[in-house]
C-alpha cells in the first residue's frame, strides 16, 4: 500500500496533489497545508498547486521533494480563475498521473478540485478549515461551494464533531462521507526555550487581519482594560495583504481610542516561535474558526489563553478555568473582566501556564499523519 508500479514494472511512490488558495498569504490553512505537504512527502510524490490572487512567494517553507506551481492571478475575478485553474488542473492531473488530490479548502478551490477531476481517475478530498454555522457567514458562493463539495467530493475532512454534524443535519451529507481530522501542533512554532515568564506585561494575537478576527472587537477590549493596566502592551501579528481596507479600519479605531502607543499592528513574521517568550497572555477575538492554529501554538508556548467560545474549536482547545477562559461570543464586557482578572494575578497567570499542554496529545503529528496516511490509502 502506498506504492504503485507501472508499466515497466518499476515501483514508484503514490501521486497526490494538494491545492490551496494564496499560499503566498501567512494564515493557518496556508499553514496547515505547508505542513500537510511537507509531512506526505516522505511517503509520496507531492505536488502542490498554489491558486493566487495576490503576488508573491510561498510564505511558509516547503520541502524541496515537492513539486510546487504557483498560479498567479493578481487582480482578476474569480469567475475567470476558476475558468481558468479547472482546465489547468485537468491537464496537470492527467501529465502527472495523479491519483488523489486534496484541497484544504472546502469552497472555491474545491470546486476547482472537483471539477478539474472529471474525465480523470483521482480521487478528490476536501478539507473544512471553518465553522459550517456562524452567523456572521453571509458568502453565498461559497455557501454554494460548501454544498457542491459535501455532495461530490469523495471524502470531505472537517476538524471537530461539531463540524461534521452539522454537515449532516445543514446539507444531508453523507456520514460515511464524512471523517474528524484534527490540525497538529506545529512543532516549528515551539519556543527552544519553553519557560514561562509570568512578569510579563505584553498580550499577543496572532491572526491575518480580517473582519471573522475580530479585531474590532479586540480594540474595544484593548481600550477597556489597557488604560487601567499602564504597564502592559498588546501586540498583533498578522498579514493584511488584501485586506487593506479592514487594516485601515483597524488603525483608525485604535487612533481613536488613543492605543496607537499600547496596541501594535506588528504584520506577519518568520521569527513568531521565539517571540512567544515575551508574552505573559494570548488573547483570540475570532467571530468564527474551525480548528484555530493559533491557540495550539500559544500553548505549547505556554501560553495561558482567552477566547471567545465561537461554534467550533475553541471549546475542543481550552479547559475552561484551567488553561485559560472561554468566553461567550463576542461578550466584551466578559472579556474585559477575566482578561482584567489574568493581568492582576502573576500567580494565576503561571498556574494556568503549567497547565497549558497538557491536553494536546490529542493534537500529536504522528497519530494524525497515520490518520491521513491511512485515509489516502484507502482512495
Amino acid at each position: 500500500m502506498g506504492f504503485i508500479v507501472d508499466k515497466e514494472f518499476k515501483i514508484v511512490k503514490k501521486r497526490i496533489c494538494i491545492i490551496r488558495g494564496d499560499m503566498n498569504l501567512a494564515g493557518g490553512a496556508q499553514r496547515v497545508a505547508a505542513n500537510l505537504a511537507n509531512s506526505l512527502c516522505e511517503k509520496y510524490e507531492v505536488h502542490f498547486i498554489s491558486v493566487n490572487i495576490t503576488e508573491g512567494k510561498c510564505f511558509y517553507f516547503l520541502n524541496d521533494k515537492i513539486q510546487y506551481v504557483s498560479r498567479n492571478h493578481p487582480g482578476e475575478r474569480w469567475r475567470n480563475v476558476v475558468l481558468k485553474n479547472i482546465y489547468f488542473l485537468r491537464k496537470y492531473l492527467k501529465e502527472n498521473k495523479i491519483e488523489v488530490i486534496l484541497s484544504v479548502s472546502a469552497t472555491v478551490t474545491s470546486l476547482i478540485a472537483i471539477l478539474g477531476a472529471i474525465g480523470t481517475k483521482c480521487k478528490v478530498i476536501s478539507c473544512e478549515h471553518s465553522s459550517l454555522t456562524n452567523v456572521y457567514y453571509t458568502s453565498e458562493l461559497e455557501t454554494f461551494a460548501r454544498k457542491m463539495t459535501s455532495k461530490f467530493a469523495d471524502k470531505l475532512i472537517v476538524l471537530t464533531e461539531k463540524s461534521k454534524d452539522d454537515y449532516i443535519k445543514i446539507f444531508k451529507t453523507k456520514e460515511t462521507k464524512l471523517q474528524v481530522i484534527y490540525n497538529w501542533v506545529d512543532d516549528s512554532l515551539k519556543r527552544k526555550d519553553s519557560i514561562y515568564d509570568p512578569y510579563a506585561t505584553k498580550i499577543i494575537t496572532v491572526g491575518r487581519l480580517d473582519p471573522v478576527k475580530g479585531y474590532d472587537s479586540l480594540v474595544e477590549v484593548a481600550s477597556m482594560t489597557l488604560t487601567k493596566f499602564p504597564s502592559w502592551q498588546w501586540d498583533i501579528y498578522g498579514d493584511w495583504k488584501g485586506n487593506e481596507a479592514y487594516y485601515e479600519e483597524v488603525l483608525k479605531l485604535i487612533e481613536k481610542k488613543n492605543l496607537c502607543k499600547k496596541v501594535h499592528l506588528k504584520g506577519a513574521v518568520s521569527d513568531l516561535a521565539e517571540r512567544y517568550g515575551n508574552y505573559g497572555i494570548y488573547v483570540m477575538t475570532s467571530k468564527y474558526e474551525g480548528l484555530p492554529m493559533v491557540l495550539l501554538e500559544a500553548k505549547i508556548n505556554k501560553l495561558p489563553v482567552i477566547s471567545f467560545d465561537c461554534s467550533t474549536g475553541p471549546a475542543e482547545i481550552i479547559e475552561d478555568g484551567i488553561d485559560g477562559y472561554l468566553i461567550e461570543n463576542q461578550d466584551l464586557k466578559e472579556m474585559e473582566e477575566k482578561l482584567e482578572i489574568l493581568m492582576k494575578s502573576s500567580e494565576l497567570r503561571k498556574k494556568m501556564s503549567d497547565m497549558a499542554d497538557k491536553n494536546l496529545y490529542k493534537f500529536d503529528k504522528q497519530l494524525i499523519i497515520k490518520q491521513w496516511i491511512s485515509l489516502i490509502e484507502s482512495m
